[in-house]
């Protein structure tokens, strides 16, 4: 846990990517949303990435041929999870509200954090490394150095980090 400094922590920012390593912040969150007035909000990003050119050309080629891809589908299927979730944990009696963005994972959080009040950053890290590390980076690095709210970071046991 790194705390930025001493302060209440009423809104808990629970980031999810729709995998079963990124789950395992839910329950250390969910402890924390225990006190008397804490709010939770599940926040997923529909990631933007970088793609080779070859795959690039070919989407254009296919976009003429076709027409527009909204990256709708990506937000639906994050819709879809993320309600789930919450129906998940209102069972509990934890009231969550959801958002999801669009953009790239660690400027979205840090944004979302900052223009919504968020307190506290929940999040499990996938513990990547070498060339995996390199082509999708850390979204938990990027977020504890420009972050300005607490983070609760999540690392998953080793076997379940040789699944990922």
């Amino acid at each position: 846990m790194v705390m930025r400094e001493a302060c209440p922590i009423e809104h808990i920012l629970i980031t999810l990517d729709g995998s079963t390593l990124a789950e395992r912040a839910l329950e250390p969150g969910l402890e924390v949303a225990q006190r008397p007035g804490a709010r939770v909000t599940l926040l997923q990003v529909a990631t933007l990435t970088l793609a080779p050119y070859e795959l690039i050309y070919q989407a254009a080629y296919i976009e003429r041929q076709v027409g527009h891809f909204p990256q709708s589908g990506v937000v639906d299927h994050a819709a879809l999870y993320l309600d789930a979730m919450k129906q998940r944990l209102e069972r509990r009696n934890v009231p969550v509200a959801t958002e999801i963005l669009e953009g790239f994972a660690a400027q979205s959080i840090v944004d979302y954090s900052e223009t919504h009040g968020a307190d506290l950053i929940v999040m499990a890290t996938h513990g990547r490394t070498g060339l995996r590390r390199w082509a999708y980076g850390s979204v938990t690095e990027k977020l504890l150095r420009s972050g300005q709210c607490a983070m609760l970071v999540v690392r998953p046991g080793i076997e379940e980090l040789k699944v990922t």
